[in-house]
């Protein structure tokens, strides 16, 4: 793949929250918009009338915007989408969506070990792309096998809308941030976490995991943007002609304190971003025909032979 230089974006995911609680931690403010102009806002309505910040996700075409399936689940049945700004009240361009505008992945664990753990928005109207609004590209499995994503100790960067500094981290709303970071060794991530929580096991083939960061590795989420957030890791290959791409990864969750975050492949989710919908429609139809033969089969074992 003739690439100068490829940005393998993930996505952070923390838990779920009506307060400020991932942030980016000693990061420094994004100065063009342009350089991340796929990243997306997302405002919260709440039924009392206050609005909130907790959640951004990012485009992949013009009709489409990946986010962490937490970010969606049982949240506020209505949303502001916020596009093209480092800033989220200074918005270039917004759309209204509500709970029938997005999907979420059909076998989402809703916790640890966080696997499943994305969501589709999927717009009526494309988006007017530009300098300030566009699209990422994203990773896919030969990428992956052919190692140009996701290597140990490769330096990834996390962006967010909210901060915190050192020493208080009393978290507050900022222009768009970025902190760096390194991709983690899977398998001593994967040890690490099944010695702390047994039934948080990791998967390979769909997800990966960060490493924490600088002299106070030890806070909980020490990298984290904001949820459903871009991590983008940069690997360099020869090229012709010079140029930057961007891929998508996948994105990243870590509940225990002092752990590596753990990262959702997005190679391994292809099918559902291609088409969620129809993606729950196939599995929910495999599971009713599950469904009905295991009854099918109780049934006949309760008929008395002849």
């Amino acid at each position: 793949m003739n690439l100068f230089c490829v940005l393998l974006i993930v996505f952070v995911l923390t838990e779920y929250s009506k307060t400020v609680v991932s942030q980016i931690i000693d990061g420094i403010a994004v100065e063009n918009i342009k350089d991340y102009n796929y990243i997306v806002g997302i405002q919260y309505h709440r039924s009392d009338g206050a609005d909130f910040y907790n959640c951004i996700g990012t485009i992949i075409n013009s009709y489409k915007i990946v986010t962490a399936a937490h970010c969606l689940f049982n949240n506020t049945p209505s949303f502001t989408l916020i596009f093209g700004s480092q800033k989220l009240t200074e918005p270039v361009y917004t759309v209204n969506i509500t709970d029938l505008d997005y999907t979420i992945h059909p076998k989402y664990s809703r916790g640890s070990p966080y696997l499943n753990d994305i969501g589709v928005i999927e717009l009526k109207k494309a988006l007017p792309f530009g300098e300030h609004i566009g699209k990422i590209d994203m990773v896919d499995k030969k990428m992956i096998e052919k190692e140009y994503a996701g290597h140990t100790d490769e330096e990834v960067t996390m962006l967010g809308y909210t901060t915190s500094e050192h020493p208080k981290r009393t978290p507050s709303y900022s222009p768009l941030m970025s902190v760096v970071s390194k991709i983690a060794d899977f398998a001593e991530c994967k040890r690490t976490y099944r010695k702390r929580k047994q039934n948080c096991v990791l998967d390979f083939e769909r997800q990966f995991c960060v490493a924490l960061r600088g002299p106070h590795h030890n806070m909980h989420l020490s990298n984290a943007g904001d949820s459903g957030g871009p991590v983008i890791l940069k690997l360099w290959t020869k090229s012709s002609k010079p140029s930057i791409k961007h891929f998508f990864l996948g994105f990243t969750s870590n509940d225990i304190r002092g752990l590596p975050e753990i990262c959702t492949k997005v190679a391994g989710h292809l099918d559902f971003i291609a088409n969620p919908k129809a993606f729950v429609a196939k599995y929910n139809k495999k599971q009713n025909a599950a469904s009905k033969s295991k009854s099918k089969f109780k049934f006949s074992k309760c008929i008395p032979s002849m």
